[in-house]
């Protein structure tokens, strides 16, 4: 129905870190760092999250994950809510998605979309 096609990875089923954060933040943003490599590697384009803090630690410590990791993170963070809303034909600017730190244009445009402004 969304038209998404799950991917299976190395660390799907390892906590991205946000436990963690306040009282080892370099462990936490290693553990981020190995989520997204084992994602992006087995052919992810974006991330999506059922969990808000999941989905907080993704979409706003990405960047300085990869920073600690000697990578580059740049992996669009959606809610499993705005890719059924985008499915469903809403437009993503009424979805709030302009707020997300990743930015969602190259994913969005794969579905004929325009990034919000």
């Amino acid at each position: 129905a969304t038209g998404a096609t799950p991917v299976d990875y190395d660390e799907e089923f390892i906590c991205c870190g946000t436990g963690v954060g306040n009282t080892e933040p370099e462990v936490s943003m290693q553990m981020l760092a190995n989520k997204l490599s084992s994602a992006i590697k087995a052919g992810a384009d974006a991330f999506v999250a059922i969990c808000p803090a999941c989905f907080q630690q993704l979409d706003t410590n990405q960047k300085k994950a990869g920073t600690q990791s000697n990578n580059t993170f740049d992996i669009p963070i959606l809610y499993l809510t705005e890719l059924y809303a985008l499915a469903f034909g809403f437009n993503p600017d009424d979805l709030g998605l302009k707020f997300h730190r990743a930015r969602l244009g190259d994913f969005l445009e794969k579905f004929g979309l325009k990034e919000p402004k």
